[in-house]
């Protein structure tokens, strides 16, 4: 049951962390759009340009940019390179950074935005494994050497991928080349219902009857960790039902044994033995055999959640402090089963016990 209440805790405090952790950009009320391939780029802009004018809608970026997704990942070359490098590619439109609230470490967002042409920004993380203390103004190309370009900005980090793994290099790639496959809408808090309703009349009107599909950002978050959801329910159910058959067979081995020294209890009572006293007395070795299982259970939870958290590399720390709840969680439920026999203990009538005997 210790066993069962720390991985409970533990399991709890790491998907709370999952749920809480800044990941380095804004994905609180955005709703994703799917988008066909056969769109155009002017069409696109379009559909945006139209959305903007809802006064429902903050914020529209297009991209091939969901949390979590493979996007894909490929060769790339820059200036005074000696070996081969791949990184991960995201194509995005110059209002994605301004859209999700990613912070700019080198160049400005108003540069990006007014700038013509192709234009790649790299994150930290790239910069790093490069070596570069300045980015910007270096040769950089993820198409080719000979397509090389100065870097246009470098962004913050932030969490493309599931918190499963590390911030990975990455070049966000804005051109007219690509084809944009969502659009990542930001939208006022409150009524998301008539959002939803007037994003969708305004798709409908400029794609017809193209099918108008939907997600909240944050529930495509949620699901990158929907087995860890799963494992967290039937560890809690597992959890209830373990400690209350473990405390039902505590209450039914102490009442048992009270059972069995009935004569000895009623000769305690006799010689002025207070219940509170006789109590302590039978229930004491439960506490022992708490204390020994709970010694057992601290390299056998640290190795179990040990292993279960090394698939983040964004985690929480086994804290000693959830055994000492589970420790105290378990003493009080012992100590509740000990004031409920310790009613029992107060109605024993030594003379009726003793003539029984």
């Amino acid at each position: 049951s210790i066993i069962l209440i720390v991985c409970s805790f533990i399991i709890s405090n790491q998907m709370s962390f999952l749920q809480k952790k800044n990941l380095g950009f804004n994905h609180d009320q955005v709703i994703t759009v799917p988008l066909s391939s056969a769109l155009t780029p002017p069409k696109v802009e379009e559909l945006k340009n139209q959305l903007h004018q809802n006064a429902n809608v903050i914020d529209v970026a297009a991209s091939s940019f969901t949390p979590g997704s493979a996007n894909w990942n490929q060769t790339v070359w820059w200036e005074g390179q000696s070996d081969p490098v791949s990184m991960f590619i995201i194509s995005v439109d110059k209002d994605f950074l301004r859209t999700m609230n990613i912070d700019l470490t080198e160049g400005s967002l108003s540069q990006i935005e007014s700038s013509q042409g192709t234009q790649y920004i790299l994150n930290q993380s790239a910069v790093d494994l490069i070596g570069w203390e300045k980015a910007v103004g270096h040769s950089f190309s993820p198409f080719g050497e000979n397509r090389k370009q100065p870097i246009a900005a470098v962004t913050s980090n932030f969490n493309f991928m599931s918190l499963h793994y590390q911030i990975a290099p990455l070049v966000l790639v804005i051109s007219d080349d690509f084809a944009l496959n969502h659009l990542s809408v930001k939208v006022v808090g409150g009524d998301f219902g008539n959002s939803i309703t007037s994003i969708e009349d305004t798709y409908k009107k400029i794609l017809g009857d193209v099918p108008f599909e939907y997600a909240f950002m944050d529930d495509h978050i949620n699901q990158l960790y929907e087995k860890e959801s799963r494992v967290k329910k039937v560890v809690s159910s597992l959890t209830f039902v373990t400690v209350l058959f473990a405390l039902l067979g505590v209450y039914g081995l102490i009442s048992f044994s009270i059972k069995n020294k009935t004569k000895e209890i009623a000769i305690r009572k006799v010689l002025g033995v207070s219940p509170r006293d006789l109590l302590v007395l039978f229930s004491k070795s439960y506490y022992q055999l708490m204390f020994i299982a709970f010694l057992i259970s601290i390299p056998v939870v640290w190795k179990i959640m040990a292993e279960w958290l090394n698939n983040f590399s964004y985690k929480v720390d086994v804290n000693p402090f959830w055994f000492v709840m589970a420790f105290v969680v378990v003493m009080l439920a012992i100590t509740f089963i000990g004031i409920i026999k310790f009613i029992s203990l107060r109605e024993i009538n030594p003379a009726q016990a003793l003539k029984n005997e």
